[in-house]
């Protein structure tokens, strides 16, 4: 999809596109959880909406986007925010969201540290 000779090359695409292939799916990631832990993401998933104005703006999008969702299932900000990228992915069809876990892919941790940090 985004080749050499395209204009959105990225020479760590590949990269991305194995971890985007290992991620799982929402539904499959939660339930790899604890009963706690896929208890918190589905409080979350309840507690969550998007505003009519969120989901005009999720229609007009025209290109297909892979999400690569880094996360920890045990995480309490990703229980937060990974639920509203679901709601996101159910509003755009356009939009393919995927879970991975950051402790079982340490070079896609290395790769994506923020401030030099692993979390």
């Amino acid at each position: 999809m985004f080749g050499s000779d395209s204009k959105y090359f990225d020479k760590r695409c590949e990269f991305f596109a194995g971890f985007f292939a290992k991620a799982s799916k929402y539904e499959d990631y939660v339930n790899s959880g604890s009963s706690s832990q896929r208890a918190k993401w589905e409080a979350f998933y309840e507690q969550s909406a998007l505003e009519d104005k969120q989901l005009r703006i999720l229609a007009e999008f025209r290109r297909k986007m892979n999400v690569l969702f880094m996360s920890g299932i045990w995480c309490g900000d990703c229980a937060r925010q990974g639920p509203i990228f679901r709601r996101i992915q159910e509003s755009a069809s356009l939009i393919d969201c995927r879970f991975i876990d950051n402790q079982s892919h340490p070079e896609l941790r290395d790769e994506l540290r923020i401030l030099g940090a692993e979390r």
